[in-house]
């Protein structure tokens, strides 16, 4: 059972079972009961959103030309920082602190390929 599906079952009105109780039972944080996500800025989903346009356009660019092109449509914010990033799966990073759903066209650090026979 996946934790969403357990925190589903956690009944808040139940007069015999506490909240913590319940947590305690379904292995369940209780934190996560009352955890409220905070909404995305609208500027920061318009660079998000940019940067996947310019991506799908241009999956060659790298993180300097990337910036670059930002700039140049006037996202000249002063934490404008766009990376490649190896440690969440070779995909481009930003300021914010999840991977954006893009991935490069190189093939990665070649760690998994085998040594080549001469």
């Amino acid at each position: 059972m996946s934790p969403g599906e357990r925190r589903a079952l956690v009944e808040r009105d139940d007069p015999d079972l506490s909240v913590a109780a319940q947590c305690r039972l379904l292995n369940v944080a209780r934190s996560t009961l009352y955890y409220q996500p905070a909404p995305m800025d609208p500027d920061d989903l318009a660079l998000m959103r940019r940067m996947d346009e310019l991506y799908t356009k241009w999956p060659f660019y790298g993180s300097r030309r990337m910036v670059a092109t930002l700039r140049q449509d006037g996202l000249n914010e002063q934490h404008l920082s766009v990376r490649w990033s190896a440690d969440h799966g070779n995909r481009w990073t930003s300021r914010f602190r999840f991977p954006l759903a893009v991935e490069g066209e190189g093939s990665g650090s070649g760690k998994s390929r085998g040594a080549v026979a001469v």
